[in-house]
């Protein structure tokens, strides 16, 4: 046997051992995604009759949520531009 023939099986050998590691990380990801989707289903089934009672303070949590996020995620650091003066 070449030298060919002995690259060519492992090579052979390597991408059938990458197909099964990929395979497996898939099979993975979509357990883990289904997972997520129960959770979040029941999340939402378990919210909906809060909402339905409830819209307008539904609607005010929510807002109030949004502000203390987009606060917390604004840059801490004023926005200064320096104008120089022409000469």
């Amino acid at each position: 046997m070449s030298d060919l023939d002995t690259a060519a099986k492992a090579t052979k050998r390597a991408a059938k051992e990458l197909a099964g590691e990929a395979r497996g990380a898939i099979e993975n990801a979509a357990d883990r995604a289904s997972d997520t989707y129960e959770t979040a289903r029941d999340l939402a089934d378990s919210v909906d009759p809060f909402v339905r009672d409830r819209p307008y303070l539904s609607l005010a949590i929510a807002g109030l949520a949004g502000l203390v996020i987009g606060g917390l995620m604004a840059p801490t650091r004023p926005k200064v531009i320096y104008v120089k003066p022409r000469a």
